[in-house]
């Protein structure tokens, strides 16, 4: 789970878009055994947005 000051962003499309790119990341490192499930909680709205798990690809190096 991870907290944003959505203000500091210039709209909720940019928050979403930031948080597929955080998501992709996450799956490209994680291990081949793991699932990841990133959780983004907006303030001051206390908004949440989830996304599917994701499984891990392990590191590409």
């Amino acid at each position: 789970e991870v907290v944003l000051d959505s203000t500091r962003f210039a709209g909720e499309g940019d928050v979403e878009l930031f948080g597929e790119m955080l998501n992709r990341f996450l799956s490209l490192y994680a291990t081949v055994n793991l699932y990841t499930r990133l959780v983004i909680v907006s303030q001051p709205s206390g908004k949440r947005q989830v996304w599917p798990d994701s499984k891990g690809e392990g590191a590409p190096f």
